[in-house]
């Protein structure tokens, strides 16, 4: 029996039946993080996701080293800090926030003088990490107060002791 003109008038209004509907899958940012001097996996290093001055996902690492951040907006990803009690802060920057991102992480420790390139990249965490943070207000107490404390004790190369008594004095304003 044939279909009344209507039905198949109606019929034609649908989309194909082989069209493709995407379904958004939240972002992933993974990795290990490891000691600098030995390579061993750092346990409990916080790592958090920044995009347009808040967190958008934050996490810590396991036994092994290993995190995973599922983030939810495909926003751009300003930065990923990773933090470790009384050790300095690292971070990278501007990553896309619609792909998914593996990063190994090494942190260098803060017992000796560190070499010039690791000094360069702390500070420069330390730069964005209060810039991004409105000037640290953002961020907690406790937080802010560790941040002063590896400062404070932070050894670099000659070349760049006048760069760290800026971030300490960006950091003494909190």
């Amino acid at each position: 029996m044939p279909r009344p003109w209507y039905v198949v008038a109606l019929l034609s209004l649908l989309p194909p039946t082989n069209a493709h509907f995407e379904v958004a899958h939240p972002n992933i940012v993974s990795g290990t993080v490891l000691a600098a001097n030995d390579s061993t996996a750092l346990q409990a290093v916080k790592v958090s996701a920044w995009s347009g001055g808040k967190v958008v996902g934050e996490t810590r690492t396991d036994v092994q080293g290993r995190y995973r951040l599922i983030l939810s907006s495909a926003a751009p990803i300003d930065a990923i800090y990773y933090e470790y009690t009384l050790w300095p802060t690292q971070h990278v920057q501007q990553l896309s926030g619609s792909r998914d991102h593996v990063i190994n992480k090494l942190l260098q420790p803060t017992a000796s003088q560190m070499p010039l390139l690791p000094a360069l990249g702390t500070l420069a965490a330390y730069e964005s990490l209060y810039y991004i943070s409105d000037g640290g207000t953002r961020l907690d107490a406790e937080t802010r107060s560790r941040v002063r404390q590896v400062l404070d004790r932070l050894e670099v190369p000659a070349p760049i002791l006048r760069r760290l008594e800026e971030v300490r004095t960006l950091w003494g304003r909190v």
